[in-house]
């Protein structure tokens, strides 16, 4: 069978217009340089493809005509392998997006620049209209804030002094906008509170302008450059030397935090009373659904629920329903553009437009055809983005939305095609971890970074607006394909800390330890919690030095394979780890955590977290997140010493991983990978690598969240330093300015100085928030004060199992005397290998055992295997035992002979609800008394057969306690 053109066209049906046009010079290129290919497909050297890849990547003289070679030379591979296994697919070619560097020829001139510091200091100290004065104070503003644009000034002038947030200690300001929040130097403080205070007439861009015209012109005369100056043009040039160039490119591409967690990290304090607003930057969409008939665009969350029977798939088949829909989506919008060139959403045509396609998805959504719930998804998010834009962009270009559509239907065909695996999915966890894989390795075969981006944007849509489980956004993350949910969180180190012995301190059992340690290698190493549960004693070689990530379920994408150097993590916990790796091998046990383990603490140990960080919205992916920014500011510290000075003053910087020891460890590591940490070191790609993400995009993007503190501390140029003059002319014209002066000139150092124009230009301000640095307290250390009923069963475990280990001589002389009479085999069984065993060690761990408590259980020794209970005391002492082995809120089948008895029948029941049971009540004539069933009423416990000998060992434990030290009094 000869290859003919239709093959090519087919390959190229789903790309976009400009591609699906090359088919015709991909297929002639082909023919000529791979003629055997087409005819002969099964007498192909192995090494065909690759030798010919070279000569036909070089045909093509546009990005549309690479990309079509591309496609069909990988298709011509795929179909030739099918009749040999041994050839070597090609080598892919990628086009390169040219991207214009920071600084080029539309830079503004240095002599521009020099010319407006000249005015700036001059003219500062004269006496100056208000209009003048504003104009200066607002360029100003602009050399300190990185203002670069008239919208940007209007915003920074449309703010309120109560949006201030002051960090006293930190010596900086953080001004909160509607979107975004600006920190600021004492310079930039002083000069916007300056700017507050003018009449709004003053401080119009329009005034602005016509005085920076009037003033400049003779500077510009000195200097031989031009007079016509805009606004935008001066902003641009004071604000071009004094930003990070960092800042530049990933100013607009990470997630701030929150007012609130902001302040957290920097302060160590919460806000007090909703003292700090919230102004975390929307991540969904913003919702502008007002016009009635876009209604139905709704009805996406209710489809499935609707019509159980539709089918989930997307059919990319050429004649399918699914196609039509998105032939018919492409149409209707190309003929808008073809009727209003200038694509207007006010015109005639944009009307038709919308109805055309409300109409459209009307249909779909009611018809009785076979469109898939997927086509049906594609179509509503190309209808929203159409008619309300993105996240960035209001208003989208046609040429756009034909893009989006294209990629969107190839992502669609290659992720979502298995109808098995769908349906299967809404209802298995297993199947929806296979199904978030495919949707994984699709989207790291899209070769371009838009099409990522287009696609992480479709996923992110369908997270907001369905119930239909297309993919799991955590096994997403996981999969290291990016993250289509973005959390602005951050703990500081001593947060987590806190949150550790608050959890600890409740039982400090080996259970609880062997979270602690789980909880702190994710937050130091930056794990996901899958691949932290995954890990095995081996993983981890104190030896080498270094961690390793490598037992992945159904991994293919192997930046998620990696190595982690020790060096990064504390020492303390790299000694605990060792501590703890050394016990669980002493065992017998690979794995380094247990699953059930951690699934029965995990809820706990976040409650701890959340009431430590004042912060209910923190998941366990938030550990993480955290990771990511301490990592960035571990390396930025060893590679810039000069920000070691901010320590000091704030509250996360304090921490113990950024300490000067910890700081040194990194350091000699690097240097002896050869790898010095300097200015030119690749902070963000080597946190990356560490997080194991596919692109330091995704780890600017989703995970840096203290990027604003970062480019602040890095900006050295912005702190060069106004004359004296200059920055008494900030001041009012009092005696304290003489004083000021002296002192100003006194002081020795950048820091020196900042800390006296930081206190000076703070007073009176009392509209402002004001925050202080809190003191780190030392951490203090769990103690141990008894064993828990925990650490007595491993013991004893040991004992009957493991040989040649040291016993205390108290726990020691006790097994001797006792052990032999406990049964402990049924501990292998099933059931003590789940969170529901954990939960109730933990349980009994935590109880305190009162002699009360201690006669409580002893009852329960006798009671549990009866079938029912007569005596009420009895009774209410197995109840008590019930709730502290965690079996509260259970119904409680009370036996009544008859109803003439209502005086006992009342006493018991009042004592059953006393102590958090439900009463069932039932009349047996058999009984001569009231009684209760031993067992409650549908207990569906898995442990409860095994009671008598869980009993046996806890009342071993008893007494045990009680012989060492006295038991507490009821």
């Amino acid at each position: 069978m000869t290859i003919e053109l239709d093959f090519f066209v087919e390959v190229l049906n789903t790309e976009q217009k400009t591609v699906r046009g090359c088919a015709g010079f991909a297929y002639q290129v082909i023919t000529s340089q791979c003629e055997k290919a087409l005819v002969t497909p099964h007498k192909l050297p192995k090494r065909y493809f690759v030798e010919r890849a070279r000569t036909v990547y070089r045909k093509a003289n546009r990005a549309q005509e690479e990309d079509a070679l591309r496609l069909c030379f990988g298709a011509l591979f795929e179909y030739c392998a099918q009749f040999n296994d041994a050839l070597i697919p090609p080598p892919l070619t990628l086009s390169v997006e040219q991207k214009i560097t920071v600084i080029n020829d539309n830079s503004p001139a240095l002599g521009l620049v020099d010319a407006l510091e000249e005015m700036l200091e001059v003219e500062l100290s004269k006496k100056q209209s208000a209009t003048t004065r504003a104009m200066l104070l607002s360029l100003l503003l602009a050399r300190h804030a990185a203002i670069c644009s008239k919208q940007q000034l209007n915003t920074f002038l449309s703010a309120d002094v109560a949006d201030l947030t002051i960090f006293k200690d930190a010596q900086f300001a953080a001004l909160s906008l509607k979107k975004d929040r600006v920190i600021f130097d004492a310079v930039a403080l002083r000069t916007f509170t300056l700017l507050k205070s003018l009449p709004a007439q003053a401080t119009a861009t329009k005034s602005i302008s016509e005085a920076l015209s009037s003033v400049f012109q003779r500077y510009a005369l000195e200097r031989h450059l031009s007079t016509q100056l805009t606004l935008t043009q001066a902003l641009e040039a004071l604000s071009f030397t004094t930003q990070s160039i960092a800042a530049e490119s990933f100013s607009k591409l990470y997630t701030p935090l929150s007012d609130a967690s902001f302040a957290r990290a920097i302060t160590g304090a919460g806000a007090v009373d909703g003292e700090i607003k919230t102004n975390q930057r929307a991540q969904r969409r913003r919702n502008k659904r007002t016009v009635k008939e876009l209604m139905s665009l709704e009805k996406l969350t209710e489809l499935f629920d609707e019509h159980s029977q539709r089918q989930l798939s997307f059919d990319a088949r050429t004649q399918s329903a699914d196609s039509e829909l998105i032939h018919v989506v492409r149409k209707s919008v190309q003929a808008y553009a073809d009727a209003d060139e200038k694509q207007q959403r006010n015109s005639s045509a944009f009307n038709q437009l919308k109805k055309s396609l409300v109409d459209l998805l009307n249909v779909a959504y009611t018809s009785s055809r076979k469109v898939s719930f997927v086509a049906v998804a594609i179509a509503t998010y190309i209808t929203d983005l159409m008619l309300h834009g993105g996240n960035i962009k209001e208003k989208l270009a046609v040429s756009t939305i034909e893009t989006y559509l294209s990629t969107l239907s190839v992502f669609a065909c290659d992720a979502w095609s298995d109808e098995a695996l769908l349906a299967e999915a809404q209802e298995s966890h297993e199947a929806l971890e296979e199904l978030s894989e495919d949707v994984a390795d699709t989207l790291s075969e899209l070769a371009d970074a838009s099409k990522q981006s287009t696609a992480l944007g479709f996923l992110q849509y369908l997270s907001q607006t369905t119930r239909i489980k297309l993919f799991d956004a955590n096994e997403l993350e996981y999969l290291g394909a990016g993250t289509c949910e973005t959390r602005a969180h951050y703990i500081p180190s001593q947060d987590l800390n806190g949150a550790c012995e608050s959890f600890l301190s409740k039982a400090n059992t080996p259970e609880r330890w062997q979270f602690v340690i789980f909880a702190q290698l994710a937050y130091c190493a930056g794990l996901r919690r899958k691949e932290a549960s995954l890990l095995e004693t081996s993983d981890v070689s104190i030896e080498l030095k270094a961690l390793y990530v490598t037992r992945l379920i159904k991994r293919k994408t192997l930046k998620a394979v990696r190595r982690f150097p020790l060096c990064l993590l504390p020492l303390d916990l790299v000694e605990r780890l060792e501590s703890y790796i050394g016990e669980r091998e002493r065992i017998g046990r690979d794995t380094l955590f247990d699953d059930y383990v951690l699934s029965a603490l995990n809820d706990d140990f976040m409650q701890a977290l959340r009431t430590k960080c004042a912060n209910e919205n923190l998941v366990f992916h938030s550990l993480r997140h955290s990771a990511a920014n301490n990592l960035v500011f571990q390396l930025s510290l060893c590679c810039s010493p000069q920000l070691k000075a901010y320590r000091d003053s704030v509250f996360f910087l304090k921490a113990d991983i950024l300490s000067d020891k910890q700081l040194e460890r990194v350091t000699q590591e690097l240097e002896a990978l050869g790898r010095p940490p300097n200015n030119f070191f690749a902070t963000l790609d080597t946190v990356a690598q560490m997080m194991g993400h596919v692109s330091p995009v995704v780890t600017a993007t989703s995970y840096l969240h203290l990027l604003d503190v970062l480019f602040f501390m890095k900006n050295s140029l912005r702190s060069q330093s106004l004359s004296t003059d200059s920055m008494a002319s900030l001041l009012p014209d009092t005696n304290y300015r003489f004083d000021f002066k002296k002192r100003y000139e006194a002081t020795r150092g950048l820091r020196e100085a900042e800390k006296l124009l930081f206190k000076t230009f703070t007073r009176g301000l009392p509209e402002a928030h004001v925050f202080e640095t809190q003191e780190v307290l030392p951490e203090q250390r769990v103690k141990q004060s008894s064993p828990t009923f925990s650490d007595y069963l491993t013991e004893l475990t040991h004992y009957k199992t493991v040989s040649n280990i040291h016993f205390d001589n108290a726990l020691r002389e006790h097994f001797e005397e006792c052990a032999a009479s406990i049964d402990i085999c049924f501990l292998q069984e099933k059931p003590f290998t789940s969170k529901i065993w954990v939960s109730l060690v933990d349980t009994l761990s935590m109880a305190t055992w009162s002699a009360r408590n201690t006669k409580a259980i002893s009852t329960l020794s006798k009671t549990s295997s009866q079938g029912v209970i007569t005596r009420l005391r009895d009774a209410e002492r197995h109840l008590r035992a019930l709730n502290l082995i965690g079996l509260s809120q259970s119904k409680v089948t009370l036996y009544l002979p008859d109803e003439s008895r209502s005086e006992q029948a009342k006493k018991w029941a009042v004592m059953i609800k006393k102590l958090g049971f439900t009463v069932l009540p039932v009349t047996d004539d058999n009984q001569k008394g009231a009684s209760i069933a031993s067992k409650p009423h549908g207990l569906r416990w898995p442990l409860w057969r095994y009671l008598p000998g869980i009993l046996c060992i806890l009342t071993s434990y008893l007494n045990f306690q009680q012989n060492v030290s006295p038991v507490e009094q009821s």
